[in-house]
């Protein structure tokens, strides 16, 4: 299974008509009411355009599809949305680029997660959750493997990521950088 989770260039296209529309709301300061109205109507346009196509060019009914497929009925605990996928594969690239990690050395790079969050101690048994792999491609996440997991009261634990070869050695690189010579 391969499915298109995340895109970086998506993502980067729907900040960018975000951060239009505020600045059109910001600047309608001073402006005759109809220009200020007409140039918030403009961005309102583009927004919803680049909100459209990056969801086009994400199947978010397979990746529906192939967690209904694996969780069945279940819905506590569990990833049950498109959007908790994106949000994993968003905090990846996230983590990524803070660690010093550049665009071209991302590819190759693993992330696995576990839904599902800490309960009281009470609740003894184990619990079903789903766990995901996601993959980073030259320029997206793909959803690589869905499947259920048993976990107990503390939780998941964190999300792991497996770095590529490139990723460790720019990780290494950028830790290292305050002590070259």
């Amino acid at each position: 299974m391969k499915i298109k989770a995340y895109s970086v260039k998506e993502e980067a296209l729907l900040k960018d008509a975000q951060s239009r529309l505020a600045d059109a709301r910001a600047n309608r300061v001073g402006l005759p009411s109809e220009m200020a109205k007409e140039k918030i109507e403009l961005a309102e346009i583009r927004r919803d355009e680049t909100l459209k196509a990056a969801r086009a060019a994400l199947p978010l009914e397979k990746i529906f599809d192939a967690l209904e497929g694996i969780n069945g009925k279940a819905t506590a605990h569990t990833f049950t949305t498109a959007n908790e996928i994106r949000a994993v594969a968003k905090m990846a690239e996230d983590q990524l680029a803070a660690s010093g990690v550049p665009l071209a050395a991302r590819a190759g790079c693993e992330i696995i997660a576990t839904s599902g969050e800490v309960v009281a101690n009470r609740y003894k048994n184990k619990r079903i959750a789903t766990r995901v792999t996601l993959q980073r491609g030259s320029g997206a996440w793909y959803l690589t493997s869905v499947s259920t997991t048993e976990i107990y009261p503390a939780g998941p634990g964190k999300p792991s990521i497996v770095l590529s070869d490139k990723a460790r050695e720019a990780v290494v690189r950028a830790a290292l950088a305050p002590y070259a010579r």
